[in-house]
């Protein structure tokens, strides 16, 4: 019944247009899918790929349209001059997905009423190519059949998975939301290594960007941890050692440093859960 569900999409970044990149892909929805955004420049690229009924204000769409959920793609520091607009689906019941980094379910209940049927989900890029990893928590108020609605339109998108507790939703944003931008910053330091180390810039990307999708692809498809794949590549004595002895000093190291990036991280989306 995916097929059929009709959705509205408020805001189109980077994180929206991904969503509705995937559900195009995986056949999920009504075949138009119904944005809304004061930015048509983002809208534009998805209307090569499908039917986009695109309105600049909420207050452009039609008297008529009833939506089976409405997903908030809207940046954190922005929601609070949006949400008021959106009130009248929340008395008619609908299910909204909140996708914004930060904002609990009790703000959205501020605005959207405390009896308001809300689900929280923190979905990551690679969902433009049904690669994504999501977390979901629903509140109080949510049925079985949003739950099922919410766990079809995110599982289409890559792995999904629940959680009962609110508050690991810092720890969830900076793992899974952000873990992206960790893989495309130690690309980046890869190739410019390569660069500097005498490769032209062509074949020091080239070179990192395939390693990276080619060990991406091992972790899905192999049985073993990362830990026990990092030690099939590093053989004692070795190449593959010798720059991992730098990268995992105790002190300095990579390890050390994921650490207090993820301390940072979470620090900050506790921030913004109070902002």
């Amino acid at each position: 019944m995916l097929d059929k569900v009709k959705i509205l999409l408020v805001g189109c970044g980077s994180l929206g247009s991904a969503m509705i990149r995937g559900w195009m892909a995986a056949g999920v929805g009504d075949r138009r899918y119904t944005i809304v955004t004061p930015h048509e420049s983002s809208v534009m690229p998805l209307r090569a790929l499908g039917d986009i009924d695109w309105y600049a204000s909420p207050d452009q769409l039609p008297e008529d349209y009833d939506p089976d959920c409405i997903i908030l793609a809207v940046k954190p520091q922005k929601m609070d001059a949006v949400l008021a607009d959106y009130l009248p689906y929340a008395l008619r019941e609908k299910l909204f997905i909140t996708v914004a980094a930060g904002k609990t379910l009790n703000y959205f209940g501020t605005y959207l009423g405390q009896q308001a049927k809300l689900i929280r989900m923190m979905p990551n890029l690679p969902v433009a190519y049904n690669k994504g990893m999501t977390v979901g928590c629903a509140g109080p108020h949510v049925d079985d059949a949003d739950l099922r609605l919410a766990h079809g339109l995110f599982d289409a998108l890559g792995k999904l998975m629940w959680i009962e507790e609110e508050a690991l939703y810092g720890v969830v944003t900076t793992i899974s939301g952000a873990g992206p931008a960790y893989l495309y910053l130690l690309t980046d330091a890869l190739t410019q290594a390569g660069i500097r180390s005498g490769l032209d810039p062509a074949t020091a990307e080239l070179m990192a960007r395939q390693t990276m999708i080619g060990a991406a692809a091992l972790l899905e498809h192999a049985p073993e941890s990362a830990e026990i794949l990092k030690k099939k590549v590093a053989s004692p004595g070795g190449v593959t050692e010798a720059a991992l002895k730098v990268l995992e000093q105790p002190t300095s190291g990579l390890p050390t440093l994921m650490e207090q990036a993820v301390t940072a991280a979470v620090k900050r989306a506790e921030e913004l859960a109070h902002a």
